[in-house]
Formats: C-alpha cells, structure tokens, sequence
C-alpha cells in the first residue's frame, strides 16, 4: 500500500512538472509572439495590408483615377512578348504573350483607400530577369509610422508575380526613378524626390540613393551641397559603351532655378559621378535619351530638341514650336532612329530629327498624349508605345505595338476597359 501511495504521488510530482513546464513555455512564447508584434519595422518594409487583394478600379472611385503609365512601360531584357506596365492605382499589368492576354500583379503592394501607390518607374535585372525594382510614390512622406506611406522602393524576384518594400534609409517615401545595373542585380539607384508631406506638412528630403545589397540598405550619392532637394527623373544606360547618365532636377521644377544639378554620367556604373552639359542646367529638362554608343543624346525641354553628337560635349537645338513635347526613345540598333511624342500624336524620325513623320495620330477628345515609349532590348524591330488621357473623357490608357522597328503601330489593347475593368 505504502509503495502504491509513492508511486501515485511521484506520477502526481511528474504530471505537475510537465504541466508547469508546458505552461511556462506557452506563456514564454505568447509574450515572444506579442513582442514581435510591437516592434517597429525600422525600415519600413513590412508587408502591411500588402496580402489584402484589392478590385477595380472604381471608376467613380475619384476624379485623379486616370490611370497614368508615367515612365513604367518596360520590356523583358531578353524576351520582347514579355511587358509589365506600372499603373496609377491598380498594380501592376502584365503580359507573356506581345500584350493579347494579361494578369494583374499586385501581391506584397500595400494600399489605402485610394488604391494602390502610383508606379512611376520599373527596371528589370538585365542579368538575372526574375528581379525587378519598381520606383512608387504617393507624394513626399514617411516610410514608416502609423500614417506611413504605401509607396517606396519595391522589390521582385519572381518575375513580378510578388513585391516587398526595400525602404531601409531612404528618407522619402516619393520615388520616381530607379535603375538596375546591367551586371550587378545588387547595384541600383533610385531617385528620391523631397518636398512636404500634404498630410503633415513635415519636411523629407530626397536626393539619389544607392544601393550594393540588392536594396537592404540605401545610402545617399554626395553630388553637391543641394543633391538632397533634386530629383533625378530618368536614367539611361548607353549599352554598348556602359554610360550612365541622369538629370538632377530642383524639386520646385522651376526651369530658371540655378540649384538644378543638371546632367550627370558615370563611366563606371555609377561610383564615380561628374556633371556635364552646363548649357542644359536650368532649362527644365523632362526627358532624355542616349544611343547605345553613347555618342549621341537627345533631350526635351520647353518643347525644344537639344541634340549632342560627341556625348553631351556640344550641342544643336531644334525647336519642335509647341510646349507638348513629350517622351523620346532612340532605337538600340540605330543612333538615328527616333520616336517622340508630339501633342497627343507619336512621331518618328530616320535621321536624327533631321526629317520626321507622324506614325500614329489619336483624336484629339481631350488631355492625352504619349507617356512611354519602349524599344525591345532584345528585339529593337519591336516598339511599344502608351498613352495617358483624363478618364473617361479621353480614351488613355491605349497600348501600341510596331514590328517594323516605329514605320507603323498597330492598337493591342486599352487596359482600362479591356483589362482593369475586366480582371477583378
């Protein structure tokens, strides 16, 4: 009886200390768990509401709803049916097949009632093309913080199927350029653009940004006592020569400002920076384009051309005589093949703007011109072309294909209403 007693109680002492033990490490692991929860994401990237798939657009939604491509048209580097187009409010847009089918990408991008943050600017990795970045805005803001940004520097690498933020040390939430080196998927650049958040009124400045970690951690390129107030627009990489070049523009886009940093290259991939081209500091520059030899560059600024034959040391100009000048693309293959926008019509020149025609002309039903025109890397034959336009009075949002390197377009498809107003 004796025995049997210790025996119950030493199978009681056990299951008490298995119980406490069980205890302890549940309550251990609750306090972990809600911890984790409270800390801060230092750089911002957590995936927030990025999981929670949002539908549209609402046509009704808001009158800015207008569906912009800005500077996010882009081609697969090796494949010339592949595109992804960046929108306005909805994602991202892509499609494997020269634009007849599409999917709408937008997993891992945070939102607000508004939509999804604008996408202003995409780069694939040229080396390995399941990267790509993605430059997003919603206007100067945090990154972090309960009325954080959604927008920011964006990070896929599948392809574009799924995004995360890479915001680590980048001060502003408004980025409207990004650039991927062609050998290191690693080495970027993002242009930040400055300014007062319009919730807050407090004050973020901008500047170029790089990163070597494939966006762990940014770092700002010193190019001047004012870099943190210019916003570096475009950038574009000659091909065969591996110049980059970008445009320092003053934040208050005044084309008179003297605290323009202006035209900038790098002759190896972006560590070493110098200006040049002073003549075109502050003349209010939007767009540029370089040749793959990068000999000759052309410019547009105020509706005027300004061309350079020798890499920016000299320079002709060309007045186009009308303020609605808008995207220029030079063909890979051909320094002298051009295509810009003009009013709302796309033009195309043989002979370095020497002589040109219109290519493709729209009906002139309100605010639309050309946002992006896109030659294939891999196939300059092929050329893509969209258009932007105040929905639903002007028919945007067109996409245009050439086979035949910009002699002739053919319409593919409006991604408003046959995509966006059709893809849930």
């Amino acid at each position: 009886m004796k025995e049997r007693y210790v025996s119950i109680l030493t199978l009681f002492i056990i299951s008490l200390l298995v119980l406490c033990g069980c205890t302890t490490n549940e309550t251990n692991k609750n306090e972990a768990e809600k911890e984790n929860e409270t800390v801060s994401d230092e750089c911002g990237n957590d995936v927030g509401n990025g999981f929670e798939i949002i539908t549209g657009p609402d046509i009704d939604a808001f009158e800015g709803d207008v569906d912009n491509p800005f500077r996010s048209l882009s081609v697969h580097p090796t494949d010339p049916d592949t595109i992804l187009v960046g929108t306005e409010g909805n994602g991202f847009l892509k499609s494997t097949d020269g634009g007849n089918s599409w999917e709408r990408l937008r997993l891992g991008l945070r939102h607000s009632e508004l939509g999804y943050p604008e996408i202003y600017d995409i780069s694939w990795s040229q080396s390995n093309p399941e990267i790509i970045y993605a430059a997003t805005t919603n206007g100067p803001g945090p990154v972090t913080g309960s009325i954080g940004s959604d927008a920011g520097i964006y990070k896929s690498t599948d392809g574009g199927q799924t995004w995360v933020r890479k915001n680590c040390n980048i001060p502003c939430s408004a980025i409207l350029s990004v650039y991927v080196d062609s050998i290191d998927e690693d080495h970027v650049f993002v242009g930040v653009e400055d300014g007062k958040s319009t919730r807050t009124g407090t004050y973020f400045s901008g500047g170029m940004y790089e990163t070597t970690d494939g966006g762990e951690r940014w770092e700002l390129v010193e190019l001047g006592p004012l870099d943190y107030q210019n916003t570096y627009v475009l950038f574009r990489c000659s091909k065969d020569e591996g110049t980059l070049i970008t445009y320092g523009l003053d934040s208050r886009y005044d084309k008179y400002s003297t605290d323009d940093i202006g035209f900038l290259k790098s002759n190896d991939s972006g560590f070493i920076w110098e200006e040049f081209a002073p003549e075109l500091k502050s003349i209010g520059v939007s767009f540029f384009d370089i040749s793959s030899d990068g000999s000759k560059i052309y410019v547009v600024a105020e509706g005027v051309f300004y061309i350079s034959t020798d890499a920016g040391v000299s320079w002709t100009n060309k007045d186009m005589h009308t303020g609605a000048l808008y995207f220029v693309s030079v063909s890979p293959a051909d320094k002298n093949r051009v295509l810009f926008g003009k009013d709302a019509d796309l033009y195309l020149s043989k002979d370095g703007l020497d002589t040109f025609e219109k290519v493709i002309e729209i009906e002139r039903t309100g605010s639309i011109h050309f946002a992006d025109i896109v030659f294939a890397p891999s196939s300059p034959n092929i050329v893509y072309a969209i258009t932007t336009g105040d929905y639903p009075s002007t028919p945007g949002y067109n996409l245009y294909r050439s086979n035949n390197s910009g002699d002739s377009f053919t319409k593919i498809v409006n991604l408003r209403t046959d995509v966006l107003n059709v893809i849930p």
